[in-house]
């Protein structure tokens, strides 16, 4: 029984879903009755060619578990800042899935649509819309 309930934890953090949501979910915000979209659109940008790729993040904080890695030119959605950080929206890497988050939504809750979240530093992500920044 012991091996069982083992191998269903190392499984159940082998699985995508659920080893790849943040920590400290991104959150959606809603309510606002203005038309503004809950995210804005936004690319990685400015990455050193010494290292090219730039991590996702769990929560807001270089401490906590790398979620991803994005690239210079790589299209994210904007959806909250906090200090230096950023809580995105970016697709899977077949990009095939509309990730929901370019309309107003009815009420603020944390990201849960079929795309990936997670947490980027300020420095290398532009071209968001300027209701996003603090």
């Amino acid at each position: 029984m012991r091996r069982l309930v083992m191998c269903a934890i190392f499984i159940g953090l082998a699985s995508p879903t659920l080893a790849q949501r943040p920590r400290v979910p991104v959150p959606i915000y809603g309510g606002g009755n203005d038309g503004t979209p809950a995210c804005s659109t936004a690319f990685i940008y400015d990455l050193q060619r010494s290292d090219p790729h730039l991590a996702v993040r769990a929560g807001p904080s270089r401490r906590e578990q790398q979620l991803a890695r994005l690239r210079n030119g790589d299209e994210v959605f904007a959806c909250v800042r906090r200090g230096d950080w950023f809580g995105i929206v970016f697709k899977q890497p077949d990009g095939t899935a509309d990730c929901d988050v370019t309309r107003e939504f009815p009420a603020t809750a944390p990201y849960a649509g079929p795309c990936r979240s997670g947490w980027v530093y300020h420095l290398y992500i532009g071209g968001y819309a300027d209701w996003i920044s603090p």
